[in-house]
Formats: C-alpha cells, sequence, structure tokens
C-alpha cells in the first residue's frame, strides 16, 4: 500500500460497471496515491440484458456476491470510496460492500458518478449512512459521466481533488493529533 506524506496510508476502493467509475478511482490515485481495490460483481451484468437486471436488482434491492468477499481496510487510514448511483441507489455490489465493511475509525472520502445530474441529497444520505458505520466522511464529491470520455473523467477528478486536497489532509491530520 503506497504512502502520502510518509505515513498516511490511502486505499481507493470502488465498483464500475462500465469503467468510468474505475477512470475517477484512477485519477484519485494518481493525486493521493494509493493502492486500488476493485469491487467486483459476480453477476453478469454487461449488454442490455445486464443493464436491465441491475435495475431490477436494484429496485428490490437484491444483494449481490462480490469479489474480494473480504476486504482489508486495516492499515488505512484514509479510504476513498467510489460507486455509481444507479436509479438514485446504490449498485447490488456496493450495498453488499457496506454491509460488510468495516470502517470504524477511518476517514473517509466519498465519490459518486452518475449519467445524470442528482440532487445532493443523495450524497447527504450516503455520506450519513457512512457515518453510521463509525466512519467520518471528511469530503465527498459527485461527477456527472453523461457523454464524458474517461479522459474527460480523469481530467475532470482531478480539478476537483486540487481544490479539496489541502482541506481534506488538514482534516486528517488534525485528527491525528
Amino acid at each position: 500500500m503506497n504512502t502520502l506524506n510518509g505515513n498516511l496510508h490511502t486505499q481507493i476502493l470502488f465498483y464500475s460497471r462500465t469503467g468510468k467509475t474505475r477512470a475517477v478511482a484512477e485519477a484519485v490515485c494518481e493525486i493521493f496515491g494509493g493502492s486500488l481495490c476493485e469491487i467486483i460483481d459476480a453477476k453478469y451484468r454487461k449488454g442490455i440484458t445486464g443493464y436491465v437486471r441491475s435495475l431490477f436488482d436494484v429496485w428490490l434491492m437484491r444483494p449481490t456476491e462480490i469479489s474480494p468477499a473480504c476486504i482489508n481496510t486495516h492499515d488505512s487510514r484514509l479510504l476513498f470510496i467510489g460507486t455509481p448511483l444507479w436509479a438514485d441507489r446504490l449498485p447490488p455490489a456496493m450495498r453488499t460492500f457496506f454491509s460488510t465493511a468495516e470502517l470504524n475509525n477511518k476517514r473517509v472520502i466519498l465519490f459518486f458518478t452518475c449519467g445524470f445530474y442528482r440532487k445532493h441529497s443523495l450524497m447527504y444520505k450516503y455520506t450519513t449512512h457512512v457515518n453510521t458505520m463509525g466512519a467520518t466522511v471528511i469530503g465527498n464529491f459527485f461527477l456527472r459521466t453523461r457523454g464524458k470520455s474517461k479522459t474527460a473523467l480523469k481530467n475532470e477528478t482531478k480539478m476537483v481533488l486540487n481544490q479539496y486536497k489541502t482541506t481534506w489532509l488538514e482534516s486528517i491530520i488534525n485528527w491525528s493529533k
């Protein structure tokens, strides 16, 4: 696991069906360092059939099997957790992740991707949920992906991160004292 500023272990956890959330996660890794951990859904979700299956699973709030089944966050002090939003909800893989994740005493920055603009109330809802798991969410951001290439998403992510990086790092340093 890489470190930022010599002692801050950073882990970037994400789920991506189309690769766009992965592009954002890679940009986070380029700016903050750390290790990438992709959460993989055991169900096949590609193509139109996979898309329709995914929507039904989201609406019915069905869990799914993920790989890795258990994600070790023990050595990480800062977690970035990224997810697309499907129909204003978490995809099944992320619902499963959050039902098993050990986030006590972690500093978390959430990032969301979606094809359309979403209400800030959704970021608040998921931030509150992660805080109830014993973590402290120190930041979040949202990127609209519709019509954007992966390169454009990486560039936009870097702009957002550079805007908030100092504030987030100060929050972590103050927490460490």
